[in-house]
């Protein structure tokens, strides 16, 4: 049985929020869903809400989809075909990239009810074997990208991922192979 510790109670307006930290450190939040200005003490009046921390247990939405938030090596086969993905929604800022071998750089705001959108192609291009700075909300993530041969079989492109260092992505990949 996990025990839980009440570690705070929020109320405001018509809504209700409560929070458990269990033994592994996270937090198991509960969100009041009946709107009315009655108090609600069953749990059938609640829905389970997890908090985490920015990339924290989220994985992107495809092996297509590059994680801004943090450093990586990140392969693909065309570069039309690369996203980019923020793993919080509503999260504005400016978002930066870098070609650090040529220093063509582009500027612009993240749009902020999206958390993926395209690579912008027109203002940098994607090249193989170069390291791109990319900062988002004051975080500075170094990217390698790596172009992997068009035509392979997945099993090819997972062995093509993990010889150059895309782990995560190979690891997504592979588990979209196995039967559920």
């Amino acid at each position: 049985m996990l025990f839980l510790r009440v570690v705070f109670i929020l109320m405001f307006a018509a809504s209700t929020a409560m929070a458990f930290e269990n033994f592994d450190g996270n937090f198991d939040v509960t969100l009041k869903a009946d709107q009315s200005n009655e108090l609600c003490v069953s749990t059938e009046c609640f829905m389970p809400v997890k908090f985490r921390r920015r990339g924290e247990n989220e994985t992107p939405p495809n092996v297509w989809a590059l994680d801004v938030s943090r450093p990586t090596d990140f392969c693909y086969v065309s570069s039309q075909d690369v996203t980019l993905w923020l793993p919080e929604t509503n999260q504005k800022g400016l978002l930066s990239i870098k070609n650090t071998n040529t220093n063509t750089k582009t500027q612009f705001n993240w749009p902020s009810q999206e958390n993926v959108i395209k690579w912008p192609q027109a203002r940098i291009k994607i090249s193989t074997g170069i390291n791109y700075l990319v900062e988002i909300g004051g975080t500075l993530s170094k990217v390698t990208m790596h172009q992997i041969p068009a035509g392979l079989s997945t099993a090819e492109q997972i062995n093509s991922m993990r010889e150059k260092g895309c782990m995560e992505q190979a690891d997504m990949l592979e588990s979209e192979q196995k039967p559920i």
